[in-house]
């Protein structure tokens, strides 16, 4: 019984220990994961000794295995050890979007596009590089925002976007320049100068590695100096300035003794046929073919530059076999199809001449008719517009026509008013008099400005003119308004006040009891001046030394 107790004492203490020791190796695995993860930005290297040093058997959790993932990858990219991590980072991916862990989520996207860019996925890789872009926006994540977009540049590059590529380069300087890191800001201004130099902008492309070779220089960054100088040869080549070219080739050898890539020398023997230097550019050819340098310098411009088409041809079947570029290719074997028309080619030069001519001709018929057409529909549809247009401005203007001519046999009576104003024996005013000449003033106002009103305006003007613009209508109104107020009028113009002839014009007129549009019409100016101008008369009228000034404010 004793033993038993004893056997069973002695289990239960070993899985005690069994049980510290794993929950200890499990905080030592974390940490060391979390420590590689600090450093994992500025000292990569150090985070990736970290790492190598975990013990994978440790990972107890999900979120552990994911994180060992993501910086096992993230430190294998960033020291350039070559290594297939698809499997590994598409872990990590996956468990951060469930857990909707944004920061680690954009890592693994963005690594896991640099994959895809590696494999020739240009489309996978810029759908998957464009959430992680999303991600690193919301966050604000400015560095990690440059990386990405260089990416997309690089995927768009290589399927010969150079337009999109250039955006994107643009969006990665724009990004370095938001997190305050000069360097990389600096160096991926070169990479938009080169994606200009590729649209032909060469002159902004010249500008921008101008200023990023001073700041360079101030930086000693002897990196970027010498990309600037191998760009500024494709600059060079881009406005055919030869010389030049070959100016900016022998600088980046000089900074840059190991530049000997196949390439370059490519170029460099075009640029040294280019400028008549044949036998250096035969030399950098015979080396390239020696060293089977066909990845790269294919060496067709060289050919071409020579005239001599058939070598460049077989040139670039030679290229076919180790470009990897997909357009490249298609081209390539497009022309390796055509093999047998190229021996002939001095005919088929003569023959694509006369059809290009018989083509050239028949575009012209056919654009001549097909311009010919359009020019006819558009006037027919012009013309019948223009007929609709007429037909409703003739209508609109016979309906305004009836209706002002209507209006003035109503009001058939205006011109005997307006004699009756020209006597001096006129009786009183009253608004009442004026209720058919305020009628008509307003029509006119309204539609003085028409053309399709003109006839009927000067129609009516006679009838107003000779009524409300008689010299003797102020007198006749301030005689009247004298009768009934007390020699209100008269006093006011015997008293010595500031009030002008003007004033004195518009005082008439606003105590005869013509409408404020009549009054406008006879001013000759427009409503919102009428209004300003009797303000200011109530005003000047308000501030006289006059007994009797309420009254004449009551008038008006």
């Amino acid at each position: 019984m004793n033993r038993l107790k004893n056997l069973i004492y002695t289990l239960l203490l070993i899985t005690i220990c069994l049980a510290s020791s794993c929950g200890h190796r499990e905080d030592i695995t974390v940490a060391q994961l979390l420590r590689a993860e600090a450093v994992m930005d500025e000292h990569p290297d150090s985070a990736l000794t970290i790492i190598m040093a975990v013990d994978s058997s440790a990972l107890a959790t999900p979120a552990d295995s994911a994180l060992y993932n993501l910086l096992l990858t993230q430190a294998q990219v960033k020291n350039d050890v070559p290594a297939d991590y698809l499997e590994r980072i598409s872990k990590a991916e996956s468990y951060y979007r469930r857990q909707q862990d944004k920061p680690r989520l954009m890592l693994a996207l963005l690594y896991l596009g640099e994959y895809q860019l590696g494999k020739g996925e240009y489309d996978t890789a810029v759908s998957t590089l464009l959430e992680a872009e999303r991600i690193a926006t919301d966050t604000k994540n400015w560095f990690y925002l440059g990386l990405i977009e260089t990416d997309i540049s690089s995927a768009y590059l290589n399927v010969f976007s150079f337009e999109k590529s250039a955006k994107y380069n643009e969006k990665a300087v724009e990004a370095f320049h938001r997190s305050g890191n000069t360097e990389y800001w600096n160096y991926y201004r070169c990479s938009l100068a080169n994606s200009l130099c590729n649209l032909g902008e060469t002159t902004r492309a010249a500008e921008i590695l101008d200023s990023v070779m001073v700041k360079a220089q101030e930086m000693k960054d002897t990196v970027t100096i010498t990309t600037v100088w191998q760009i500024k040869v494709s600059v060079h080549i881009n406005r055919k300035e030869w010389k030049e070219a070959i100016a900016a080739y022998e600088k980046v050898r000089q900074l840059d003794s190991s530049f000997i890539d196949a390439q370059a020398n490519q170029r460099l023997a075009y640029l040294y046929c280019k400028t008549g230097q044949i036998d250096k550019a035969d030399s950098i050819i015979a080396l390239l073919s020696a060293n089977h340098n066909n990845v790269y310098a294919s060496a067709d411009s060289y050919y071409e530059s020579k005239r001599d088409y058939k070598q460049a041809y077989k040139s670039l079947l030679r290229q076919k076999s180790f470009t990897d570029s997909v357009l490249r290719v298609a081209a390539l074997e497009k022309v390796s199809r055509t093999q047998s028309q190229f021996e002939e080619l001095e005919m088929e030069k003569k023959n694509l001449t006369i059809r290009n001519q018989r083509l050239m001709l028949t575009l012209i018929i056919v654009c001549g008719i097909f311009v010919i057409a359009v020019l006819a529909a558009y006037i027919i549809a012009r013309r019948r517009k223009l007929n609709q247009r007429l037909n409703s401005l003739v209508m609109k203007y016979n309906l305004v026509l009836r209706e002002l001519e209507a209006s003035a046999r109503e009001h058939e009576g205006l011109e005997e008013i307006g004699r009756e104003h020209d006597s001096c024996d006129a009786s009183s005013p009253a608004p009442d008099r004026f209720a058919t000449l305020n009628a008509v003033c307003d029509e006119y106002y309204r539609l003085r400005t028409k053309q399709s009103a003109q006839q009927f305006i000067k129609r009516i003007e006679s009838l107003i003119f000779s009524t409300i613009k008689n010299p003797k209508f102020n007198s006749t109104i301030f005689r009247d308004i004298d009768a009934e107020h007390d020699n209100l009028i008269s006093q006011l113009q015997e008293a010595k006040t500031p009030l002008t002839d003007n004033d004195f014009s518009l005082l008439a007129l606003l105590c005869s009891g013509l409408s404020y549009t009549a009054i406008a019409i006879v001013l000759d100016t427009s409503l919102p001046t009428m209004y300003v101008r009797k303000s200011r008369l109530k005003a000047k009228i308000a501030a006289l030394d006059f007994p009797r000034k309420d009254e004449i404010l009551t008038l008006i």
